[in-house]
């Protein structure tokens, strides 16, 4: 027996001459232990590289969080593969305002097909508002937002993000808004337009609702 790939498959392909059936296969694959590729911080920076990560669903496109880059502004690189191979450098760079304190990258999202990225920002008992920034592939990945959302003082804090699989749909969890009950608000984009207010609002009924928050596809 034998793997084959081709046409975007691997196959298990058996030799079955002289074979007595019913036949038995049983395939013992041992995976690389060699990256695909290797994303590093500059060295440093106390950037927090990795803080948080999303993939798209084909696997070719990468958002890696750097929480603490520039002094606790924050931001996010997004990669792109091409051809099978992981640029060394960022193909795009999300970076929040200077001196903003956002703390932006603290959580991550992609759509499926990585065309959208919802990015959030926030750090427990800071004196910043919350915040969450949408990107997508049509503005040519600028640094410029399609949508960027904040929340009041009061609910100080980091955000949780997540994205429809169509990137049609953001959901952003506030574990410290609604006096520390917290909230989730969904924006749903329409005519490649996105929203400023919530589509719907979620309001929790305990301590830190919104922690944490996901999407069907």
């Amino acid at each position: 027996a034998r793997l084959a790939a081709g046409s975007g498959q691997v196959r298990i392909v058996v030799d079955d001459a002289h074979a007595s059936y019913p036949l038995t296969v049983d395939p013992y694959i041992v995976p690389s232990s060699t990256p695909s590729a290797v994303i590093n911080g500059v060295e440093g920076s106390n950037e927090q590289l990795g803080y948080s990560a999303a993939l798209s669903a084909d696997g070719q496109t990468a958002l890696v969080g750097v929480r603490d880059a520039n002094n606790g502004d924050g931001g996010a690189y997004l990669y792109v593969e091409s051809g099978g191979t992981w640029p060394a450098t960022p193909t795009a760079t999300f970076t929040a305002p200077a001196g903003s304190g956002d703390f932006l990258g603290a959580s991550v999202a992609l759509s499926a097909d990585g065309n959208t990225a919802l990015v959030g920002g926030g750090l427990p008992g800071d004196s910043i508002p919350d915040v969450a920034y949408l990107y997508t592939a049509s503005s040519g990945w600028s640094n410029t937002p399609a949508a960027m959302y904040t929340y009041p003082l009061a609910s100080s804090g980091p955000v949780a993000v997540a994205l429809s699989g169509d990137g049609q749909n953001a959901l952003i969890g506030v574990q410290y808004a609604n006096g520390s009950l917290g909230a989730a608000f969904l924006y749903t984009e329409s005519a490649g337009t996105w929203p400023t207010t919530p589509t719907m609002t979620f309001p929790g009924l305990d301590p830190y609702f919104g922690a944490s928050v996901a999407l069907s596809a």
